[in-house]
């Protein structure tokens, strides 16, 4: 008798333990997220303001987590591509569509580094490559937001995509996943 109560116990305790499990599994990121709000030990920095009042057309966020080997080659690939402006035909598409909906001449391109409780030097290569290209390019704004721990990447994509301020927002990932195209 006693067999089949700790059978029938074992039972119900696996049926309640695997779909808690999968809640769990599932809304992680989410509960990560959620606390990353709670704590607020972010801290975001601009880095280079554009010389132009315009709101950004184009906000890039680029939630990073230990990415100081990566992040430069990416960013160099993506600068290239969209400082020529108005000479691009992707952003040319996004300055139209921008401005007919609020009647500015935008072609600000605004960048935002989440820097995910990095250990590494990502935040330092970051602000190195602000520096270098700001310096040739006064129409785009530089933000770096960086958390005191690691937070996840939900949380790292979510507070860069509450502090950008384009019309539209493009998330890529640090490591060069998404290639922009011809420089």
């Amino acid at each position: 008798m006693l067999e089949i109560a700790l059978e029938q116990a074992l039972v119900v305790a696996i049926l309640l333990a695997i779909p808690t499990g999968l809640l769990v599994y599932l809304f992680y990121p989410a509960i990560i997220a959620g606390y990353a709000d709670r704590t607020d030990d972010s801290r975001t920095v601009t880095l280079q303001k554009a010389d132009s009042d315009a709101v950004p057309v184009l906000s890039v966020v680029i939630p990073a987590y230990n990415e100081e080997e990566r992040l430069p080659t990416m960013l160099k690939d993506a600068y290239n591509y969209l400082r020529r402006g108005v000479k691009n035909p992707s952003l040319q598409r996004l300055v139209a569509a921008a401005n007919s909906s609020n009647k500015n001449n935008n072609t600000v391109v605004e960048w935002i580094v989440v820097s995910d409780g990095s250990s590494d030097q990502t935040a330092h290569v970051y602000r190195e490559f602000v520096t270098c290209s700001a310096a040739t390019n006064n129409d785009m704004t530089w933000k770096l937001i960086e958390f005191s721990r690691n937070c996840g990447k939900g949380a790292a994509v979510k507070s860069g995509m509450s502090a950008a301020s384009g019309d539209y927002c493009l998330m890529v990932d640090a490591d060069g996943a998404t290639e922009f195209g011809p420089g």
